[in-house]
């Protein structure tokens, strides 16, 4: 079998993280190794990556979906990356790149060796989020999870969000992102490091309270009927096992001064559930900066009294209301419509939080570009270490010395 360099987080991503070496023209990056404690100089070539990771005997070509993941996505969003590196005040992109940077963006939470881990551990049937799996008689996980890759790469957007999506976990995960909001941030003094899948999300513990349990109830079984989804199997998978969470952002670090955000809207227009969310108690402090005030002040579009509006007849008119509009909304669309997105700043404390989160999630590995601009974010993580703070995963206690020295 020839060994073929399969890249999880794409190198167009890792060059921007990375210092060339003008004497044998090669980038290279700062990778910091979480069991030794040591920070290699790699190629961005030889980092982060696995020899083979998306073969599949399924396809004519074992070495199908590599090719179509470099043709057919990322040499159509690395020049969009690139732009929005080089951006300032402001990014402009039509509805197609839009669609483009999404479906870049889902393809990110999947492809990544961890993520790969989660289709082949023997429990992996107790698992809700894989929604019944939707497997071929015969087929394994593996090849399940390269299979829903497959039908991402290759199928429009609109169409991955629609019933007609014949993966149900493809469908589920591509509406979460469309129903999201997209935001562009940058730093100041403090860079952003990029662990080993390439993101970070705020998972936010919930504990329903027990007088709103049959209201979630209600709401789920509206939700699976007109969605076509499972979304009351998973409300009782949760309150079951007690595992019910928000999820309020994925964090896509591009380079060391920027980052692509999926913020979660809070009430989000066609999902009803969304509207008890603002009555559950949280069982922890939230952990990130407050990114619905920057949410709110530059990108959320929907005036107060049409969400007040919204709040007040939910129950009544949502889904017909909702239904009539997308159609009347739909025969305006333009795939070259523009979209301008404010590019927003971080300070440093946000930045050091933000890394935190990065590193808590680092699995094996993560990177930085100037050791000068983490040694912030590493002392605040280990000094929540030392603390016993609460679902800290990661001991990087000596780390810093180490980091300081590269």
């Amino acid at each position: 079998m020839k060994y073929v360099r399969h890249h999880f987080i794409p190198q167009f991503i890792l060059r921007n993280f990375s210092k060339e070496n003008d004497s044998v023209g090669e980038a290279f990056i700062n990778v910091y190794h979480n069991f030794t404690n040591e920070v290699e100089t790699m190629k961005i070539s030889n980092a982060y990556m696995v020899h083979n990771l998306y073969d599949s005997t399924q396809f004519d070509d074992i070495k199908q979906l590599e090719k179509d993941l470099g043709q057919y996505l990322e040499s159509k969003v690395a020049p969009i990356i690139k732009r929005i590196f080089n951006s300032n005040k402001n990014f402009v992109m039509n509805r197609d790149e839009l669609k483009l940077i999404k479906k870049y963006l889902l393809i990110t939470i999947y492809r990544t060796e961890t993520n790969m881990s989660y289709y082949i551990k023997e429990n992996i049937k107790d698992k809700i989020e894989l929604s019944d799996l939707s497997i071929n008689e015969g087929e394994s996980k593996l090849d399940f999870w390269k299979r829903e890759m497959f039908t991402i790469i290759h199928n429009e957007w609109d169409f991955l969000c629609s019933p007609k999506c014949p993966i149900e976990s493809v469908r589920h995960f591509t509406s979460e992102i469309n129903q999201s909001h997209l935001c562009i941030f940058e730093n100041d003094d403090e860079e952003f490091i990029i662990n080993d899948i390439g993101r970070v999300s705020e998972m936010i513990p919930v504990q329903i309270p027990e007088n709103e349990v049959e209201n979630f109830k209600e709401a789920a079984e509206m939700v699976s009927k007109n969605y076509l989804c499972k979304a009351k199997e998973i409300l009782e998978y949760e309150l079951k096992n007690k595992t019910s969470k928000i999820e309020t952002f994925m964090f896509f670090p591009i380079s060391p001064k920027k980052a692509i955000v999926v913020a979660k809207k809070s009430n989000a227009v066609g999902i009803e559930i969304r509207h008890y969310e603002m009555s559950i108690t949280l069982n922890q402090r939230r952990f990130s900066p407050p990114f619905n005030d920057y949410i709110n002040k530059e990108v959320y579009s929907i005036k107060k009294e049409i969400q007040e509006y919204y709040r007040k007849n939910i129950r009544k008119i949502h889904y017909i209301y909702i239904s009539n509009k997308l159609e009347q909304l739909n025969t305006l669309y333009n795939n070259e419509d523009k979209f301008i997105y404010p590019i927003q700043k971080l300070n440093n404390s946000e930045v050091i939080l933000i890394n935190c989160l990065m590193l808590n999630e680092s699995k094996k590995h993560f990177s930085f570009l100037n050791s000068s601009r983490i040694c912030k974010s590493i002392r605040a993580y280990n000094d929540m270490y030392r603390a016993n703070t609460p679902n800290i995963k990661n001991n990087f206690l000596g780390s810093e010395v180490v980091i300081r020295k590269s």
